[in-house]
């Protein structure tokens, strides 16, 4: 059990952290404070043009769905997002978490119709982000890449492309992405 003396010395430890990274006489984050990659993905996300594109066995669609929505946000570490998604009723948990010393983003995510999947791959200088996955569910040779492109720090494009056996195999889906609030 932590004693009441040992919670106020880390507190107060702690706090002297922070004011390495926090001015307080100006309110403003010093240049020492470590960078977030991941904070340019936080906030809350809808479809441009409200336009959802897929191709499935070569047929192409886009379809017009104005209620797919989605939210990043910080969880307990500086270095961690969780998506909270809701395609409509298809809902979506993913959570990533960011190694700063190899810049790679770690991915862990599930559905509502429990299609689990795991990942990695590394976040480029600019925050584009190329995932592979690997689903429970899928054949042993089979994953998608998962691409994040920014076009600015509002918009950024997004496609899941499948591959089996180290080929695309055409199918993919994904739309570009307006943040609605930060």
């Amino acid at each position: 059990m932590i004693s009441a003396n040992n919670m106020f010395s880390y507190a107060a430890h702690a706090n002297e952290v922070d004011r390495h990274f926090y001015n307080i006489s100006n309110n403003t984050i010093s240049d020492t404070t470590p960078q977030n990659p991941l904070e340019k993905f936080r906030g809350e996300w809808v479809l441009k043009d409200n336009i959802f594109e897929n191709s499935t066995n070569g047929k192409y669609s886009a379809d017009v769905n104005p209620n797919r929505t989605f939210i990043a946000m910080a969880v307990n570490t500086k270095s961690s997002n969780l998506w909270n998604e809701d395609f409509d009723g298809f809902k979506v948990d993913i959570f990533w978490s960011y190694d700063e010393k190899t810049k790679t983003v770690y991915h862990l995510s599930n559905t509502t119709t429990n299609s689990l999947a795991t990942g990695k791959g590394l976040l480029k200088e600019n925050g584009d982000l190329d995932l592979k996955l690997s689903y429970l569910a899928a054949c042993k040779t089979c994953y998608r890449l998962y691409t994040f492109r920014w076009k600015s720090n509002n918009e950024f494009f997004f496609r899941a492309t499948y591959y089996k056996d180290n080929k695309a195999t055409g199918d993919f889906y994904g739309a570009t992405f307006l943040r609605k609030r930060h």
